[in-house]
């Protein structure tokens, strides 16, 4: 059975792997990740080392067996001031591998993110998900989240 924690320095290893396995997910959707820099696993090591030290953001791991399967990124974001709901809590990442879908898992990052957002005075969660991915939309609409609202880009390079 799954267990979900917080992400300590000793886990941006095999974050960094997960997160490989995410970016290859998204290659499918946006041509843009394959455009790194050249020594990108050590910049996402040190990315992911500084999030776990953050306290505007948190990672949260899925252990199965003491092997870590899955990982959620997500940090608190603010609203412009004329809100009267501020602070909301907004997911970077979120991958559990392959063979671990279908568990569970998933749902139990996003709900620990949820409490981790609540106690942090967030009213709300939000991720950008690709609108072709739609193994990822199944899941996201599955546990209760609604495509409210599209993020459109324009290249200028």
């Amino acid at each position: 059975m799954a267990t979900i924690r917080k992400g300590r320095t000793g886990d941006v290893e095999r974050l960094v792997e997960l997160w490989k396995e995410l970016i290859d997910h998204h290659r499918d959707f946006d041509r843009g990740y394959s455009n790194f820099v050249p020594d990108v696993e050590e910049v996402q090591a040190k990315f992911y080392g500084k999030v776990i030290r953050s306290r505007r953001s948190v990672m949260l791991v899925a252990e199965d067996d003491g092997a870590i399967v899955g990982f959620l990124f997500g940090s608190i974001a603010s609203r412009p001031p004329v809100f009267k709901i501020q602070k909301h809590a907004f997911i970077g990442d979120l991958l559990v591998s392959r063979k671990y879908r279908r568990k569970g898992i998933g749902k139990m990052l996003v709900d620990g993110f949820e409490s981790w957002g609540k106690e942090r005075e967030a009213k709300f969660m939000t991720i950008a998900v690709y609108p072709e991915n739609r193994e990822g939309m199944a899941f996201w609409e599955e546990i209760g989240f609604l495509d409210n609202s599209s993020i459109i880009k324009r290249k200028f390079f």
